[in-house]
């Protein structure tokens, strides 16, 4: 999966297309953020969809919102997010975005903010797969080994079928889970391989129309 990001040419003209967290994560489109608030919520809500789990809305009552405080960097200012009532969303939160300080607002590499160096450190904590917990020293290297992680793959295929099938997976589903996955690794972490294997499976091909199955008589 870490070669990913790519384009090679396989056989006589085959495109084969790769997609990596790295790759995608770190564009500037994705590593800014209109608010500074974002730069550290929008990369982390990224990587729970490969991480796994959800993290709950912010409830109506709380006002998301960081001090007023110009002359101190974000990391600084995120302090707010430690109340106990914060918190409890917030752990599974910062450690994965804070490492993406390593842009600024813009999504342009820097290495200082407000004249002071950068801590791009970070964690990955509370997550499905004990291999991947621990301390990471910045976002490429944090992408770097969630793209090496079996389960991330597995979390991966899971929401390419929950996208191509336009519904999620039920437990009847494993067998066409497990073969796309299958197909993904097989294929050296092809999405092409792994789209193919989705939209030839028992669970597409013979998938129930919406209004039949919501009369729930299977007729078309």
């Amino acid at each position: 999966m870490e070669r990913q990001g790519t384009r090679e040419r396989r056989g006589t003209d085959q495109l084969v297309e790769r997609v990596v967290p790295t790759d995608v994560l770190t564009r500037p489109e994705e590593a800014s953020g209109g608010v500074e608030e974002a730069r550290c919520v929008q990369p982390a809500g990224g990587i729970e969809r490969l991480l796994g789990g959800a993290i709950p809305d912010t409830p109506i009552t709380v006002e998301a919102k960081l001090p007023d405080e110009p002359t101190k960097p974000l990391r600084e200012r995120m302090r707010v997010t430690r109340e106990a009532f914060c918190w409890k969303c917030h752990q599974r939160m910062d450690s994965l975005g804070l490492p993406f300080e390593m842009f600024d607002g813009w999504g342009r590499h820097r290495t200082t903010e407000l004249g002071k160096p950068v801590d791009t450190t970070g964690a990955i904590v509370l997550s499905a797969d004990p291999a991947l917990e621990g301390a990471v020293d910045d976002a490429v290297k944090m992408l770097h080994k969630l793209a090496k992680s079996e389960h991330v793959e597995q979390v991966f295929v899971r929401h390419a079928f929950r996208f191509w099938l336009g519904r999620n997976e039920t437990p009847e589903d494993a067998p066409t889970l497990q073969a796309a996955h299958r197909a993904y690794r097989d294929n050296g972490g092809s999405m092409r391989a792994m789209v193919t294997s989705l939209l030839t499976s028992d669970s597409f091909l013979y998938r129930i129309p919406a209004r039949a199955e919501a009369r729930g008589d299977g007729k078309k």
